[in-house]
């Protein structure tokens, strides 16, 4: 029974390393990011054929879109029923990253690589960490 149980358990290993490796190969990293573009509402990365556009909606919304080949589709949404009336925006950029501040709240992309690209904290908790 023993060695039944051990080739089970070495069998489920097995599959749930190969579905990590599954799972793993369709993520894919969009790159550095080469190109920002400032725009009304919020800013456009390009990294490689890839696009990342990240607009502020309303004051303390933001919307982060993505597109793989560089073409957005038409702006549409079954669950945004308003129209957009974007705050105005303090946009800065360095190096490592650029941060667009719409009120209260500051989303983060990071340029190099642009995996973790967005990171939205509120003004006020910045405040307090410093």
């Amino acid at each position: 029974m023993a060695g039944f149980a051990g080739r089970v358990g070495i069998g489920l290993v097995a599959v749930a390393l190969g579905c990590g490796t599954a799972a793993a190969q369709g993520w894919q990293h969009l790159g550095k990011v080469q190109r920002v573009e400032k725009l009304k509402d919020g800013v456009e990365l390009s990294a490689g054929s890839a696009k990342v556009r990240i607009t502020a909606f309303r004051d303390g919304i933001f919307r982060v879109r993505v597109t793989p080949n560089g073409t957005f589709p038409k702006d549409f949404s079954w669950a945004v029923i308003e129209s957009p009336q974007p705050p105005a925006l303090q946009i800065e950029e360095n190096q490592k990253e650029i941060r667009i501040t719409a009120g209260s709240v500051i989303a983060t992309a990071q340029k190099s690589p642009l995996l973790h690209w967005t990171k939205i904290t509120t003004a006020s908790a910045i405040k307090l960490a410093r």
